[in-house]
C-alpha cells in the first residue's frame, strides 16, 4: 500500500470521527453540503474494504487465477476458425479507482464528472492484483483483449496510457471501446467484438458487463435474473467484488437532497424488519 492511499485511509477515519462527534440533533435541518457528507460517509466501510484488505486483495488474485483456468479450458475447446478474445471491464476489474473515493470522502464530496474526469487524466490508477498477469497470460495464448468501458470516449487518451504505463497489452485504439455521449448500454459495443471474435470470457464488476438485462434491479434486486442465467454465467462470466457503486444500488441510488441521503438507512430498516418476521 503506497504512503499516499495510507494517508486517504487516515484521513477518511478522521473524518467520520469528527463527524461523529458533531452530531447535531435531528430537529435542526441540515445544509446540503452536510447532506452530501452523509452520503459519502455512508460509504466509508466499502471503500475501506476494496483499498485496504487483505481479503479485497486475495479475492482479486483468487479471482484472476479462476478467470486463467477458465480460459484455458475454453481455448482448448475453441475450433469455430474464428480469431479467440475476451471482454473486460476496466475500472474496478482492472484498473483499482479507490484512491478517487477515498478523496471524494475526505472532501465530502461524492462522484462529479470534473473530479472523476481529473482523476482518469492523471492515468495514475494502478492494477488490480492478478489482473495485468491474466491479460499476459491471454496474449501468450493468442487471445485478444477488448477493454469495454463506460469511460467516456473524451477519456480514451489518458486511458490508453494509463493502460500502456502499467504494461496491459492490446491498450490501443482497436481495443478499447469507451462510452459514446450518454449511452451506458454496452451491448452493441459487445456485438461488435462477437460479431468478429469467438468470445471466450467476459469479465467485469457488474453484471450489466454480461447483459443488459441486469439493469432493472427493483425487482428483487436482480437475483432472480442471476438464477435464471446461472448456467450460462457460470460457463462465461467472471465477476469482481465492488461494493462502492454500481446497478446493484438502483434501488437507492444517493443524490444530493434529503430525500436520497435518507434512502439507505430505509431499506436497511425495512430489511432488518423482513428479516426478524
Amino acid at each position: 500500500m503506497h504512503n499516499t492511499l495510507k494517508r486517504y485511509s487516515v484521513i477518511a477515519l478522521a473524518a467520520i470521527t469528527l463527524a461523529a462527534c458533531k452530531t447535531q440533533p435531528q430537529t435542526v435541518k441540515e445544509s446540503a453540503d452536510n447532506f452530501k457528507a452523509r452520503i459519502t460517509q455512508q460509504n466509508v466501510d466499502a471503500t475501506m474494504w476494496f483499498n485496504t484488505s487483505a481479503e479485497a486483495h486475495y479475492i482479486f488474485l483468487q479471482t484472476y487465477n479462476y478467470a486463467t483456468e477458465r480460459l484455458n479450458m475454453a481455448v482448448t475447446k475453441s475450433a469455430d476458425g474464428k480469431p479467440t478474445a475476451i471482454i473486460v471491464d476496466l475500472d474496478e476489474t482492472v484498473l483499482d479507482n479507490s484512491p478517487y473515493q477515498l478523496r471524494r470522502i475526505v472532501e465530502g464530496e461524492g462522484y462529479s464528472e470534473g473530479s472523476w474526469n481529473e482523476w482518469v487524466n492523471s492515468a495514475s490508477a494502478k492494477a488490480l492484483p492478478g489482473a495485468l498477469e491474466f491479460a499476459l497470460h491471454c496474449q501468450n495464448r493468442g487471445v485478444e483483449i477488448f477493454y469495454i468501458s463506460n469511460r467516456s470516449e473524451e477519456l480514451l487518451i489518458p486511458t490508453l496510457a494509463n493502460l500502456k504505463n502499467l504494461g496491459f497489452p492490446f491498450a490501443d485504439e482497436d481495443h478499447v471501446y469507451l462510452k459514446v455521449g450518454d449511452e451506458s448500454d454496452k451491448s452493441f459495443r459487445r456485438e461488435r467484438v462477437e460479431s468478429t471474435y469467438n468470445v471466450l470470457l467476459y469479465l467485469g464488476d457488474n453484471l450489466r458487463d454480461f447483459r443488459e438485462d441486469f439493469v432493472e434491479r427493483r425487482a428483487d434486486f436482480g437475483k432472480d435474473l442471476t438464477t435464471q442465467l446461472s448456467t450460462e454465467m457460470f460457463e462465461r462470466y467472471i465477476l469482481f467484488p465492488n461494493p462502492m457503486y454500481g446497478q446493484w444500488e438502483v434501488p437507492y441510488a444517493a443524490g444530493d437532497s434529503e430525500e436520497e441521503a435518507n434512502k439507505k438507512a430505509s431499506l436497511i430498516e425495512q430489511l432488518s424488519t423482513e428479516e426478524g418476521e
